[in-house]
């Protein structure tokens, strides 16, 4: 009986091994299958106003490529566009790279005919992945007037990728984006009521960052005039309490002639000079031509400061806020803007971004 015992024991205990060795990665003739593993990536975008993951709403495209973080040669390199980044519970690019320590870059929202350009899909080393806005020459400067399509950089350094041996291994490596490219809205009011006429003012911003590396620092280059790629005019009404009138809470409306003007533009960046310049072709004694500095304000607005050529020191931004912009970047506390009062309070300059 106690034998019986002993030997079914010895049973239990060799189909116990053999049911733990097959549920680990297979079994063949002469040993035990290697362990399916594999690193993939995901893409991330929400370093913006949202609070949320934009990525699957606001990327186009994605190009991605791996480097051996000792040596710097490229290893690996990813693509996808289109659908196929929005499938049923996200995007994740598998990989094939094998167990080893690399560095990530990214360039996302890049497409043919835009005008930025990547100067290589083939690089040799990373520092070859720049890149730059084609912007047209005329005359003595470099414009660009088109609406830029988002680009969005993002890059992971020295991860380390080493499977377990043992069992089924799938990392993901996140990776973050930083968008680029800027919408900028500057409207400008006539608050009498009379007309704008769209040829009588010119609105342009210049800086020099049409040039980016491979870590999204802006590089030495030209300096682009950006003008806008549309110009909307109109009228609004508007409501103004009338401290004449016995009711408070009635108003007088008054009509406010408008343009707005849509520029698109590259990386603004804190401690990088930008000008907005807005030039009435009709010269007067009030408003002949103005000069406005972009600059990083501490609410993470791009600010107005009115000058005459000379720099002002500005509100240090936080990173963070630096790209928390567009649309909602001024202000946002239901219709505020960066105000600059022009020909005698006449006309309003607003810088929506």
């Amino acid at each position: 009986m106690k034998t019986n015992i002993l030997n079914r024991l010895r049973q239990l205990g060799a189909a116990l091994t053999l049911t733990a060795t097959l549920a680990g990665c297979g079994w063949v003739h002469e040993g035990i299958t290697e362990c399916p593993a594999q690193l993939r990536l995901k893409f991330v975008y929400d370093y913006n106003m949202k609070f949320a993951d934009a990525f699957p709403a606001e990327v186009k495209s994605v190009n991605v490529w791996a480097f051996d973080s000792q040596t710097g040669a490229p290893v690996w390199s990813g693509a996808a566009s289109g659908a196929e980044l929005t499938p049923e519970g996200g995007y994740i690019m598998e990989t094939t790279l094998d167990a080893g320590t690399y560095d990530f870059v990214a360039w996302c929202g890049l497409t043919e005919g835009s005008a930025l350009k990547l100067a290589t899909y083939q690089p040799a080393s990373k520092q070859e992945l720049e890149v730059t806005l084609q912007a047209a020459q005329e005359e003595t400067r470099l414009v660009s007037d088109t609406e830029l399509p988002g680009l969005y950089h993002g890059m992971v350094s020295a991860y380390t990728y080493a499977p377990d041996v043992t069992k089924p291994d799938y990392q993901t490596v996140t990776v973050p984006l930083t968008k680029d490219t800027n919408a900028v809205r500057v409207l400008l009011q006539n608050l009498d009521g009379r007309e704008i006429n769209p040829a009588d003012f010119t609105v342009e911003i210049t800086d020099a960052n049409s040039m980016l590396a491979w870590d999204n620092a802006v590089l030495a280059g030209p300096t682009v005039t950006y003008t806008p790629w549309e110009v909307r005019y109109g009228s609004v009404g508007t409501g103004t309490p009338n401290a004449q009138t016995a009711d408070a809470s009635r108003a007088e409306i008054s009509t406010v002639a408008t343009m707005l003007n849509e520029l698109s533009l590259s990386r603004l960046i804190a401690g990088q000079e930008s000008w907005l310049t807005d030039t009435q072709h009709r010269r007067t004694a009030h408003h002949p031509h103005t000069a406005h500095r972009l600059s990083a304000a501490h609410q993470g607005a791009l600010r107005l400061d009115v000058g005459s050529g000379v720099s002002r020191p500005s509100g240090r931004l936080l990173d963070p806020l630096l790209h928390r912009r567009h649309q909602q970047l001024v202000y946002r506390l239901g219709h505020l803007h960066q105000l600059v009062g022009c020909r005698a309070a006449a006309d309003r300059l607003h810088l929506i971004t």
